[in-house]
């Protein structure tokens, strides 16, 4: 169960998106966010002019403007400044704090701070100790609670914990979820029939598609107009033997929703 969110900013534009859509998902589980604001080492330690603001002190800034303006989400809210490697440092604190999913926007953290940021989404979704959700913020549209989920299954045990997470948040927001099998429609039809006797209490559709696992979620979500995608980090390997362990990868790479990259281990 997703208990404790933690969620990264700069105070850009993006990271407000992606902070957003951290809080909607903490309010709809009723979870905690820590919300931390990272000041690189270099940048930390520049020189300025008397009285000038060293990023550390906007950091701080930054954190302490969050916890205002969000006062009254409803969320239990907390928020840090921290020096190191982005990325780095979120994953230090999701182990820290046995945090439950990891929030960062598709577009890296550059903005106020000149982070240079672009990779960090990219290396917490593969060194991250806990699930991850990448927010789709390209499109600066202003996150709404989630209509409808996509999620992938080959019937492995690990795709079955991602189902089990993905049912999570869609009965918590209320959203509808699709289930998706990736090959052949003889085993397709099998594992979808497990899949539901288990969540069909929560699924309200499934389908078959004879495509790579990653292109079939990703047109599948396009199809369906879903908001999300949710995945095992693992990729899906299963009877059906592919080698897929750069699914999620792929997805994460070029969905244009939200990705949800579930720890499977």
């Amino acid at each position: 169960m997703i208990r404790k969110l933690l969620a990264g900013t700069d105070g850009s534009d993006s990271a407000e998106l992606a902070l957003r859509r951290a809080l909607s998902v903490a309010q709809s589980l009723k979870a905690e966010l820590h919300v931390a604001t990272v000041c690189s080492p270099d940048l930390a330690q520049e020189s300025l002019p008397p009285g000038g603001e060293t990023p550390m002190m906007i950091a701080e800034q930054i954190a302490s403007g969050v916890l205002r303006r969000h006062a009254g989400s409803g969320v239990t809210l907390e928020a840090s400044s921290e020096v190191g490697d982005p990325a780095d440092k979120l994953c230090q604190i999701a182990e820290d704090q046995d945090v439950d999913l990891i929030v960062v926007g598709n577009q890296g953290m550059g903005g106020s701070l000149r982070f240079r940021l672009g990779s960090v989404p990219n290396k917490v979704s593969h060194r991250a100790p806990c699930s991850v959700l990448v927010v789709e913020t390209t499109a600066g549209i202003e996150p709404t609670p989630y209509a409808t989920i996509v999620a992938g299954t080959d019937g492995s045990a690990r795709a079955g914990r991602a189902l089990a997470t993905a049912a999570e948040i869609a009965q918590a927001a209320g959203a509808r979820l699709i289930l998706v099998y990736a090959g052949k429609a003889e085993r397709g039809r099998e594992v979808l029939a497990e899949a539901e006797r288990a969540f069909g209490a929560v699924a309200t559709m499934s389908r078959i598609v004879d495509a790579e696992p990653a292109a079939a979620l990703i047109d599948t979500a396009e199809a369906e107009d879903a908001g999300l995608i949710v995945v095992g980090n693992k990729g899906m390997t299963g009877a059906a033997r592919f080698f897929l362990g750069s699914v999620p990868d792929k997805i994460t790479h070029h969905a244009m929703c939200d990705v949800l990259v579930v720890d499977t281990a």
